[in-house]
């Protein structure tokens, strides 16, 4: 695999980056770390014609440089291939770009999460980037060591999702799962087929993991991420996936995204996979 690691030298960033490490050793994988110099105060500076300013920039600017070559230089210590990419601008449209121009195969996040007012305005950038970006990406809250034994993949159980299902289970492929968790939940507000056709749809995606020990749920609970939220609880699960079917703005403003409530209140790992 190839892993991206966006890079803010917060504990968060830094704990995604041991994440990524966990998982490059046990797949093969490269890890690249990725800086943005955020528009704001820096663009502010950039501006400024003073020689003083520019110098600022420039030492600001070499820090950092030299904080990732550190980074890069302890992932070549643990035998991971791995580049520094640098970028000036917006967070978002910069690593957009960059995945446009590289065959990413995971974005590994770390995310303090949001709530209330902020969730439905700002968001949190791994909410952004879930929504934004093409490729999977992991979601990550704790500095825990990861943790794949007991894993839960929530979905609709409906066709369209059998290919993230699939790619759910090539992921975990790299490592020893003791307990897959398949899982549709039941909400008053939210139509679902009758429960013996869900129990038929479990039946067909248990059947496409037989390499797993498979345990298959119908849940009821008022949401979906709460039936996700109160599930992990209830199991101990270490790991969460869900496939994220895109949607447009407006339909996000009326009836909200599943995967990016999840993202955000979840207390384990999400896996966002993405379906264009």
């Amino acid at each position: 695999m190839k892993i991206l690691v966006p890079i803010d030298f917060s504990s968060m960033s830094l704990n995604a980056l041991k994440v990524a490490q966990n998982i490059a050793n046990t797949s093969s994988s490269s890890v690249d770390l990725f800086h943005s110099f955020e528009n704001g105060e820096l663009e502010k500076v950039l501006k400024n014609n003073s020689e003083l300013m520019k110098g600022y920039v420039n030492i600001l600017v070499n820090e950092i440089e030299d904080k990732l070559e550190k980074l890069k230089q302890a992932n070549h210590e643990l035998e991971i291939e791995s580049d520094v990419i640098i970028r000036r601008g917006n967070f978002i449209e910069n690593i957009k770009s960059i995945e446009r121009l590289e065959d990413y195969d995971l974005i590994v996040m770390g995310s303090h999460g949001a709530s209330g007012f902020r969730e439905w305005t700002m968001g949190s950038n791994a909410q952004k980037v879930v929504r934004n970006v093409e490729h999977n990406v992991l979601v990550v809250k704790n500095e825990n060591e990861f943790n794949v034994s007991n894993v839960l993949y929530v979905s609709s159980l409906n066709k369209s999702d059998v290919p993230a299902f699939k790619n759910f289970l090539e992921f975990l492929s790299h490592f020893k799962v003791n307990m897959l968790h398949i899982m549709a939940v039941d909400t008053a507000f939210y139509f679902t087929q009758p429960r013996f056709i869900m129990q038929e749809a479990l039946k067909d995606f248990k059947a496409l993991a037989d390499d797993f020990n498979v345990q298959t749920h119908f849940y009821a609970d008022y949401s979906v991420e709460a039936g996700v939220r109160h599930f992990v609880h209830e199991k101990n699960v270490s790991l969460v996936g869900i496939a994220n079917h895109q949607k447009g703005n407006i339909r996000r403003i009326f009836t909200g995204s599943n995967v990016e409530s999840i993202v955000n209140h979840s207390e384990v790992p999400v896996l966002s996979i993405n379906l264009k």
